[in-house]
């Protein structure tokens, strides 16, 4: 009886950190995977880049803010370094832990649009019966990755240097989703 009130007790002592840990946990398994395979391979890196970005300075300007409060209060150069040493790390963590989160609402605002398309062309450089696909982009001069746009019912009638027309949703943030071949 003592055992189960003690992992109660635990349970609700520590409920915050495990919903915060079931929550990361959620998006980095389930919904970051299912928002990107919805996405190109250059506007993934894109959207994480400019997520990182955002991050980033995001806390920084936090940073600078609890510094300059930390400063005001402290007469000794030794607990200034501890001060500093201090936020690097809480930043650094910080930074890993809201990472996904940042990627997740970057991915879920980009989807609230008015649906408006984008058509674009691209060459098939590669294509076989598993549903792998790599397209030359003329834009980009490079290649993508596009093994999404076959869909596991569909007989793949592509083949190489065939031009194909790729049709996209316009997200929200600009970026596109939702890749369908026309």
């Amino acid at each position: 009886m003592a055992v189960g009130s003690n992992m109660i007790d635990l349970i609700k002592k520590y409920r915050f950190n495990i919903i915060i840990l079931l929550v990361l946990t959620g998006l980095l398994f389930f919904f970051i995977p299912n928002e990107e395979s919805r996405y190109l391979r250059p506007d993934i890196e894109e959207i994480k880049r400019k997520s990182h970005n955002v991050l980033l300075w995001t806390e920084i300007i936090f940073l600078v803010i609890l510094l300059l409060i930390g400063l005001r209060q402290l007469k000794k150069i030794i607990d200034i370094f501890y001060l500093v040493a201090g936020l690097g790390l809480m930043g650094l963590t910080l930074f890993f832990l809201l990472d996904s989160i940042f990627l997740s609402t970057t991915l879920f605002l980009n989807k609230l649009s008015n649906k408006q398309t984008v058509d674009k062309t691209y060459k098939v450089v590669y294509v076989d019966g598993d549903r792998n696909l790599l397209l030359w982009d003329n834009d980009l001069k490079s290649s993508v990755q596009a093994d999404q746009l076959i869909k596991t019912t569909e007989k793949v009638n592509i083949k190489v240097s065939d031009t194909v027309i790729v049709s996209f949703k316009k997200g929200l943030l600009g970026f596109n989703y939702d890749p369908n071949i026309k």
